[in-house]
């Protein structure tokens, strides 16, 4: 197998301890290393566990060994891929639920009987219990965690913990190892698979990989239902091409390839998705939050199947009218990918149709019931119920503000233009501001399409105190801050010059 110079410990200690657990629990389940050998049954299960352990070591070695195809969907692929590809199918897919109850499973299974169990088996169980809640995809240059190595020493000590149950000549105790070696088994499958397919994106950057190693969280899918009765052509127009069929996009290889393209703070998705809809010329945006979901709703321009179909291609090469809105929906859900939710579902309704898309394991929404305008809703796992959708909220009402629609948060208003004491206001169509001369304490907010971008201080701040709302301004790569240039001057020498300064 080709070697790259990322290589790291993680990466060696998984192949010398999947070679080394087989060999181990192999020998444990022939018997050699007991006194007083279990049922046979359980050495049985012991002997294909330790069997399985190896030939997922051959797995690896098999689906990585070069060179690589570059088109893995080709017959031209080799024997030995095909073969080590099929290995990885086998494995547990990466799913927080099923990490979760296999991690349950081993803890409770090192920690019985709960009035007395081992230091080491209550370390053990720990281990395994953070990591595998925290445990989160393989980084990209697979260097090692401490999520990694929590796991790595969890697993040592319940596999410890499990030899010592599985060799007792205690028939309950042995099937209680068994147990515990089959959940650790599982996990160390489903970790190896997220590993090969990390591994795959470095060894063969740009190739489309094998249906066992494309293990994107994200399959966006969208379609356009088209109503019954469609309106009017346009005078002198024929004929009208609409969006239709159905679409999927890999949002973790776009996501590799836009690493650059991503908020600070991903909780600010939802601000970017507030710009999108200001950007659609909504009049009216709702946020409403659930024990694990975020709903956001507003009318305005719907968006597109096409659109939806292909969220992150307007960060390539967008250009058009809604070029614009798109490539905040775009960074929204880059920044939302990062709080790993279960889920994302899109209905956008207008004349000509419903669009509808669905990510992750969200359940699909009703695009025939779907209400007028787009509405956008994330669901998170239970382990992150209320604090999630209740910060995200909270950043909402934080940020909100000088833009041209309204907000309401579980049904209540926010205020849309913020003056202040002393400060005189004006509303132009894109531009709106609140502001009083300031030579000292000098503190301009400034504020895209209706959320906080950046505070200005002291001589940044051109002599102003107050609040500038410019639907116009460009923002940075990051979404920190607003680009100077020709929009945010001219802004500022017409608030002066209203303020006779």
């Amino acid at each position: 197998m080709a070697q790259s110079k990322g290589e790291t410990f993680l990466t060696y200690a998984w192949s010398l301890g999947l070679y080394g657990w087989g060999i181990a629990v192999a020998g444990l389940g022939l018997g050699a290393v007991v006194d007083f050998p279990p049922e046979p049954l359980v050495l049985n299960g012991l002997a294909a566990m330790g069997a399985s352990y190896i030939l997922l070591a051959v797995g690896v070695a098999l689906s990585l060994s070069s060179p690589l195809p570059k088109d893995t969907f080709g017959d031209s692929v080799p024997f030995r891929l095909r073969l080590g590809w099929a290995v990885m199918a086998l494995c547990p897919r990466p799913s927080r639920f099923i990490r979760a109850a296999l991690v349950t499973g081993a803890a409770l299974g090192c920690l019985y009987p709960f009035h007395s169990p081992p230091s080491g088996a209550t370390a053990g169980a720990a281990a395994l219990v953070i990591s595998g809640i925290f445990m989160g995809r393989p980084k990209p240059d697979l260097s090692t965690s401490v999520m990694d190595l929590f796991f790595l020493l969890g697993a040592a000590a319940a596999g410890i913990r499990a030899f010592g149950l599985a060799g007792s000549g205690v028939s309950a105790e042995a099937w209680q190892g068994f147990g515990v070696f089959a959940a650790l088994t599982l996990l160390i499958a489903q970790r190896t698979r997220e590993l090969c397919a990390a591994k795959w994106t470095q060894l063969a950057p740009g190739v489309r990989p094998p249906p066992a190693l494309d293990l994107s969280r994200y399959e966006v899918s969208a379609e356009a239902v088209v109503p019954a009765e469609r309106a009017a052509l346009p005078p002198g127009v024929e004929e009208q091409l609409v969006d239709s069929g159905s679409f999927r996009v890999d949002a973790a290889k776009m996501l590799d390839k836009l690493r650059g393209f991503q908020l600070a703070d991903p909780s600010d998705f939802v601000c970017a998705w507030l710009r999108s809809a200001a950007a659609s010329e909504a009049k009216a945006i709702s946020l409403t939050t659930g024990v694990r979901s975020l709903t956001i709703s507003f009318d305005g321009v719907p968006f597109s199947a096409s659109e939806l179909s292909q969220p992150y291609q307007v960060l390539v090469d967008g250009e058009g009218p809604n070029a614009r809105r798109g490539r905040h929906f775009a960074y929204g859900l880059l920044g939302l990918y990062r709080l790993r939710p279960l889920g994302v579902t899109v209905t956008s309704r207008g004349p000509d149709g419903t669009a509808v898309m669905r990510a992750g394991s969200a359940a699909p929404p009703d695009a025939e019931g779907a209400p007028d305008g787009t509405v956008v809703t994330v669901v998170w796992p239970a382990w992150a119920s209320w604090w999630r959708p209740w910060t995200v909220a909270r950043r909402a009402r934080s940020r909100f503000g000088m833009g041209p629609a309204t907000l309401s948060v579980n049904g209540e208003p926010l205020e849309r233009l913020l003056s202040g004491e002393g400060r005189r206001s004006q509303e132009e169509p894109r531009l709106r501001w609140a502001a009083r001369q300031a030579l000292i304490l000098a503190s301009l907010r400034l504020y895209v399409l209706g959320t906080l971008i950046e505070t200005l201080e002291g001589t940044d701040a051109y002599e102003l105190d107050g609040s500038l709302g410019l639907d116009d301004a460009e923002l940075n790569i990051s979404q920190t801050s607003v680009v100077r240039g020709a929009v945010l001057e001219k802004a500022v020498k017409r608030i002066k010059a209203r303020l006779g300064v």
